[in-house]
């Protein structure tokens, strides 16, 4: 049952999936919030399962990685701190390294704290 569970977690990952063209308004909506719940849900019935989806995670997540990163930066030098701060919870502190997002957690720390200093 677990296996088959997280067989349609996988392939719910992968029809979740945005274009590169949609990936901006994907990042903004649910359905971004429903593949990151994708991914936890295929990864704790792994665990039930005792399969490993470390290596099919994490080919799903590096095609979010290419756009990932400027839209990221876009947001945060049109002030969009809560949206960026909004992605970067979603993934959480795991994923933020292995998408290359630190620099984007640190900028967006960084200009938190400038407006504290307001």
């Amino acid at each position: 049952w677990h296996q088959e569970k997280m067989a349609q977690a996988l392939q719910s990952l992968k029809d979740l999936l945005p274009t590169s063209d949609k990936m901006e308004q994907w990042l903004g909506n649910a359905g971004f919030e429903d593949f990151m719940d994708a991914v936890d849900l295929a990864e704790f019935h792994a665990q039930r399962a005792q399969q490993d989806v470390t290596k099919a995670v994490n080919l799903l997540l590096e095609q979010l990685r290419p756009n990932l990163q400027p839209i990221a930066q876009k947001l945060l030098r049109q002030g969009q701190l809560d949206k960026v701060e909004n992605i970067l919870a979603t993934l959480g502190a795991s994923r933020v390294e292995v998408l290359g997002l630190l620099n984007v957690q640190q900028d967006l720390q960084r200009l938190r704290g400038l407006d504290l200093l307001k």
